[in-house]
């Protein structure tokens, strides 16, 4: 069992967080299974609230979870659900853009935007076999609250976490050897460090 993806209720009652355990039938590994579960942080008392899912975010007043829904343990969208407890799952996007691969959606300060890492972009069509994305470019993308239009913030190379700016105006990121800052506005771009240290990370901005 591992628990991912931390994220506190913004009421500062619960975490919400990825469990993903191994399925383990007369001696044998036959799968996982992931579920996003909240875990009282007074009581310790861990719920499941949403299964087949990772990834989540929570939205700043606390009433929405969006998250990477799974389908044979693969990436298969975005969705979205009431907490605590993830009623109404439905998917997330009204586009019809699919990916290849996605994940660490994460809401802004203000709940009115949401940003996600993915791969394989394509618009107004189905994917057919899903295929694993190594290899295949990565961008950040950024999607209102209402999931009613995407846009491409540009090429990481890489899958990243994004984490924004205390105020909304900037996002940071680690991949490919390089600590970037962009910048919303003109969606500019500033290396802050390079190493062999920023090949992954989560970081996390501080006010």
């Amino acid at each position: 069992v591992f628990y991912a993806s931390p994220r506190y209720d913004p009421a500062g009652a619960a975490i919400y967080a990825h469990r993903r355990a191994a399925i383990v039938r007369n001696g044998q590994y036959v799968g996982n299974t992931d579920e996003i579960v909240r875990i009282g942080l007074g009581s310790g008392q861990r719920k499941v609230v949403i299964t087949d899912a990772s990834d989540p975010t929570i939205s700043p007043d606390g009433k929405r979870v969006v998250y990477v829904h799974l389908k044979d343990a693969l990436p298969d969208g975005l969705w979205t659900a009431s907490i605590p407890d993830g009623a109404d799952a439905r998917p997330f996007l009204r586009t019809r853009d699919t990916f290849i691969y996605l994940q660490t959606p994460r809401f802004s300060p203000s709940g009115s935007d949401l940003v996600f890492s993915a791969a394989g972009r394509q618009q107004g069509a189905v994917l057919g076999g899903r295929e694993a994305h190594l290899g295949i470019p990565s961008e950040l993308f950024i999607v209102p609250a209402d999931g009613s239009k995407v846009s491409s913030l540009g090429p990481t190379g890489d899958d990243v976490v994004p984490t924004w700016s205390p105020d909304a105006t900037k996002i940071a990121y680690v991949g490919t050897g390089t600590f970037v800052i962009l910048t919303l506005a003109d969606q500019t771009t500033k290396v802050c460090a390079q190493g062999e240290q920023f090949f992954f990370g989560d970081p996390v901005w501080v006010r």
